[in-house]
């Protein structure tokens, strides 16, 4: 398994590099977000799915590539709506919060879901690792969920972005 760490670390350092590159060439940070998650859902479905080694690489260099992607372009967007730069540490955490709460809460509800079906210790594995599914349900979507609900909670509005 140190294979798809090396790989992911790999995949991410071009995704990174190369998202953020392209999107200051190109001027465009929505739709970096949009690929990135699209990729992450596609590496995640064929992680989630895989039942050889090779396989699972794939799915995993695909989520690190579009995770690292989406993290360079959203780094970006944050910083880039900031309504008051004074207070940018506070913004900052509760873009934070919103990234860390999702990957807390989503290993409890991949146990609850392989659960589903099993009886009398017969393990019921029907996509092989829900964990993947269940925590990469489209990242952008799980950040966007709770910073919302993070940022109202602490009074905090941001801009909307165009």
């Amino acid at each position: 398994m140190a294979i798809i760490g090396l790989l992911g670390i790999a995949a991410a350092v071009i995704g990174a590099i190369g998202g953020g590159w392209l999107s200051d060439k190109l001027g465009r940070r929505k739709l970096f977000v949009g690929i990135g998650a699209g990729l992450f859902a596609a590496g995640a479905i064929v992680e989630a799915t895989a039942y050889s080694v090779p396989t699972l690489i794939v799915g995993a260099v695909l989520m690190n590539l579009a995770l690292a992607a989406f993290g360079a372009v959203d780094q970006a967007i944050v910083m880039a709506i900031l309504p008051d730069r004074s207070e940018a540490g506070r913004y900052m955490a509760v873009v934070q919060f919103a990234q860390k709460i999702p990957s807390a809460f989503a290993p409890i509800l991949a146990a609850a879901i392989i659960t589903i079906g099993a009886a009398e210790g017969v393990k019921n594995y029907t996509l092989g690792n829900a964990e993947p599914l269940v925590d990469s349900f489209p990242y952008p979507a799980r950040q966007a969920g709770c910073f919302m609900m993070v940022s109202n909670s602490m009074g905090v509005n941001f801009p909307s972005l165009r």
